[in-house]
């Protein structure tokens, strides 16, 4: 054990007790309450913008979170870290998302993390539910072939659009949508991906990423194969995991890059864009008039919500003291001397150097029983042996 490891804990810290499972009745007395951590992952991050954040999360996955925010519960709040409880069975979810919820939530409230800190980190919360594909598609409802989706999203009157100049991809791509729909319910994207030209007529589909739209009015995201079966994430195109087509498309549909030419008897690029404004415009009205904790004016709350589960997979070495409840100092002695390597995220440098959780996680297993054994920590005394991490995946955007 090194040296640092061998000081006395800062006084002060917080031992927060296990959580009190008892469930609501609305749900059959049964459990959907579940406790979740919060600690500050970056400089500029609050406690409100968190709040915000995990608002927009659970609209991702179907809710309709109520304005009054009593679903959520404060336990314990300091300036750096919040314990909250958060009751799902409230927090305007469809009646057929109660199960999914069960089995989703049901691990985590079993978890030795649960057990020794009473609460689940709010990002790894994210990764086992929203960012878990399979979880994401029974919870939000999505149709688990694609002759199903067709059947209950694509009806009446189709419009087509030709990518021939994708932001993302190289190949082509065939758009295919629901045209002039009257409502957010009735709108519906069919994404062809495969090889060949659009433009010399030798296209052939192989693989299709759909859009509806749930009825709290946000997108609902679903990938599937050539035979219509549902995959966890894209294989033809580099689109990812439905968590990536979250952070590109939650906020508006998108319309693509002018460069494409038309292709007969396709749409031109003006008219998909036409299209598209007018239904974003249908988007935007249906959002403002729901009553709803979801803030939809504020454009970066999504952002906030996105950092939730990013930074909790690349977490400083700050995020990291707060999460084991350890002096700074002490924290980054520890990780030097595990000689841990530090990257720059691609998409935020501006935080500096951070750790994979994959690592983070590796190195708490290590020095778990030295704190269950230090006085004045708030792990002292607790039973640590066999302690298992709840496993999640290095990206919330990316296939493993």
């Amino acid at each position: 054990m090194s040296r640092v490891m061998k000081t006395i804990c800062c006084a002060g810290l917080v031992l927060f007790t296990a959580c009190n499972i008892t469930g609501p009745k609305s749900v059959s007395g049964r459990n959907l309450k579940v406790r979740l951590l919060w600690v500050q992952s970056y400089p500029e991050e609050t406690w409100e913008k968190a709040k915000q954040g995990l608002w927009w999360a659970l609209s991702g996955l179907g809710a309709l979170p109520p304005p009054d925010e009593k679903p959520l519960q404060l336990i314990s709040r300091q300036d750096q870290r919040v314990i909250m409880e958060l009751d799902l069975a409230a927090a305007g979810f469809h009646p057929a998302a109660v199960e999914p919820l069960r089995a989703a939530v049901t691990p985590i409230l079993e978890s030795d993390e649960m057990r020794l800190y009473g609460a689940v980190d709010i990002g790894r919360f994210l990764m086992l539910t929203l960012y878990e594909p399979e979880q994401y598609y029974t919870i939000s409802g999505a149709a688990e072939t694609l002759a199903e989706f067709r059947a209950s999203s694509m009806q009446g009157e189709k419009e087509w659009f030709a990518v021939t100049a994708s932001l993302l991809t190289e190949s082509d791509r065939l758009v295919e949508f629901n045209a002039a729909p009257a409502s957010v319910s009735k709108m519906g994207f069919v994404v062809s991906e495969g090889h060949g030209s659009l433009v010399g007529g030798d296209f052939v589909e192989q693989e299709f990423e759909v859009i509806d739209f749930m009825d709290n009015g946000r997108q609902r995201f679903t990938i599937y194969d050539v035979s219509g079966k549902r995959l966890e994430t894209a294989t033809i195109s580099p689109a990812g995991q439905p968590g990536k087509c979250m952070w590109c498309h939650e906020m508006r549909l998108q319309t693509g890059s002018s460069q494409n030419q038309t292709v007969p008897p396709y749409l031109s690029f003006e008219q998909f864009r036409r299209a598209i404004s007018d239904m974003q415009q249908l988007i935007d009205r249906t959002r403002r008039e729901q009553v709803t904790a979801v803030n939809y004016e504020e454009y970066h709350v999504h952002t906030w919500s996105e950092l939730l589960a990013e930074m909790f997979l690349s977490p400083s070495a700050e995020r990291l003291a707060l999460e084991w409840q350890l002096p700074l100092a002490e924290t980054e002695q520890l990780l030097a001397d595990a000689e841990l390597q530090t990257h720059v995220h691609e998409e935020y440098p501006q935080f500096g150097p951070l750790y994979t959780r994959r690592q983070a996680d590796s190195l708490y297993l290590q020095i778990l029983p030295e704190l269950a054994g230090r006085e004045g920590h708030p792990l002292y005394g607790k039973e640590v042996s066999g302690y298992r991490n709840l496993w999640t995946r290095n990206s919330a955007r990316e296939a493993e």
